[in-house]
């Protein structure tokens, strides 16, 4: 994705397995946050999501994403 010129970025750490980028999108959208770009990369029973979003993120939102069963950590990148 190269250098973040998005208003948020955060990099999600999480198992590979069914809806968990459904589960993390859904709370962007329930929040009416557009992703700009996202990148998911996994390799077996683990994965890495990338998101870029034209918004801020707000603390109660990355909360509600690092409390989803799967996620092992949640890193903000920028969040301007």
């Amino acid at each position: 994705m190269g250098e973040c010129s998005a208003v948020a970025r955060i990099g999600i750490n999480h198992k590979n397995i069914p809806n968990m980028v459904g589960q993390i999108t859904q709370l962007l959208a329930d929040e009416c946050i557009n992703i700009n770009d996202m990148l998911n990369k996994s390799k077996g029973r683990f994965a890495y999501t990338l998101i870029d979003t034209d918004t801020r993120l707000s603390t109660d939102l990355l909360d509600k994403i690092s409390n989803i069963e799967g996620i092992l950590k949640t890193r903000i990148i920028k969040n301007d």
